[in-house]
């Protein structure tokens, strides 16, 4: 149950967005906990091809951490 002003403006949204309801509220839930876990890509770090994944590792993940 949202109180009354919250449903409102949800249902606003939606209409904004020309989606549903349910989706819209998915997404703001996915969003505030969190979607499935990212996989990354500097896990993989022993078949990269790369020599130098000790030295910056770092940099490696700060980059794979950026959305």
């Amino acid at each position: 149950m949202l109180p009354d002003d919250l449903d409102l403006r949800q249902r606003r949204e939606a209409a904004r967005r020309n989606t549903t309801i349910s989706e819209l509220t998915r997404g703001a839930i996915e969003r505030h906990v969190g979607g499935p876990p990212r996989r990354l890509r500097a896990a993989d770090a022993g078949r990269s091809g790369r020599d130098d994944i000790s030295n910056c590792v770092e940099e490696i993940l700060a980059a794979e951490l950026i959305p």
